[in-house]
């Protein structure tokens, strides 16, 4: 008799075995890792921001990506973000702030924080980015039982690292006035 074997059973989400997938965004032009990639529901057509949805976790991945005219810094992309009603303001205690080159080149801040009800911890992690006349601004939040804060700890850890930490835009380019050919 020959028997089958069974193919390993995929490991929970945000671990350091997690599968990763690309989603790329071709409105916002980059490029986001999501761990237990095909069980997000994503959305990058009906709201400002693409929106990523696990519902296994409780958690949400939202980015946006736009073009200012005037050259930018982290905290004039926070600003119009917040203006542009693109995130909500974070709720809880800080838990850590960084300022980063994620993705490489940008001018990121990075606010890492957590909250809680009688049931439930809620982790998030936000981040306001510049690149020249580019911003960005990335949330990330999950939640789970109260008795499980470790978990929301380890899957912001997870997104910091692996998420956010490996987002891949396309290639900038901004705009320059063309050179006037030598007659």
């Amino acid at each position: 008799m020959v028997s089958q074997q069974q193919a390993p059973p995929e490991p929970p989400a945000f671990t350091a075995g997690s599968h990763m997938a690309r989603f790329h965004s071709t409105r916002f032009d980059i490029s986001v890792p999501l761990p237990d990639g095909k069980s997000w529901r994503i959305d990058d057509h009906h709201a400002p921001v693409m929106r990523a949805t696990h519902e296994a976790t409780h958690s949400i991945v939202e980015i946006a990506i736009w073009r200012e005219e005037e050259l930018v810094n982290r905290a004039i992309c926070e600003k119009r973000a917040y203006e542009k009603s693109l995130v909500k303001e974070p709720a809880g205690d800080e838990i850590s702030t960084e300022l980063v080159g994620v993705p490489t080149g940008w001018d990121t801040g990075v606010w890492i924080g957590a909250d809680h009800d009688d049931k439930t911890v809620t982790g998030q992690l936000v981040a306001f980015g510049a690149f020249i006349h580019k911003c960005m601004a990335f949330r990330f939040e999950t939640k789970a039982d109260l008795k499980d804060a470790t978990t929301v700890s380890d899957r912001l850890a997870f997104v910091r690292l692996r998420v956010f930490g490996d987002l891949q835009p396309d290639t900038f380019t901004v705009p320059r006035e063309r050179q006037s050919k030598a007659k």
